[in-house]
């Protein structure tokens, strides 16, 4: 929005104060409020997994599906093992194969990297993860130093 001087306007006149607009979002965030399974947990890579999950998808889709992911792939090092066609199988449902398609070589690739101090590939360069995948791993590495 700009002023009649062309200058950018910091807030909108005749609209609600900043602490009035805040406390109406705060308000509207608690009456909205879901507990989802995955939120105050302290576990990185199911946290991980559910961002991927629920890029471009519904809540309610993720929530069918979150749990038995976790059942079936409990840990990084569960799903690096997995075989393609499991992780597909799993995601069945969720569309975008290509994030569980990403979700295994994350593991894989930590798996190595705590094994021989690689480099996981976050990176530029060869091997390099797409940006997807970057801000998913630090995304959980946020949670897991908090």
């Amino acid at each position: 929005m700009r002023l009649a001087g062309g200058t950018p306007s910091a807030w909108p006149s005749g609209a609600l104060s900043r602490e009035a607009f805040c406390a109406k979002v705060r308000a509207e965030g608690e009456r909205l409020y879901r507990d989802l399974p995955w939120r105050n947990i302290d576990d990185p890579y199911a946290v991980l997994v559910s961002e991927v999950m629920l890029q471009q998808t519904q809540v309610t889709r993720v929530l069918k599906h979150w749990g038995r992911w976790m059942a079936m792939f409990p840990t990084l090092d569960a799903l690096a093992a997995a075989s393609t066609s499991d992780v597909l199988a799993q995601w069945q449902g969720l569309g975008y194969n290509r994030r569980a398609l990403a979700l295994k070589p994350i593991g894989t690739r930590i798996e190595g990297a705590a094994a021989g101090g690689a480099d996981m590939g976050l990176g530029g360069g060869e091997g390099r993860l797409d940006q997807a995948q970057r801000q998913g791993v630090e995304r959980a590495r946020s949670i897991e130093g908090t």
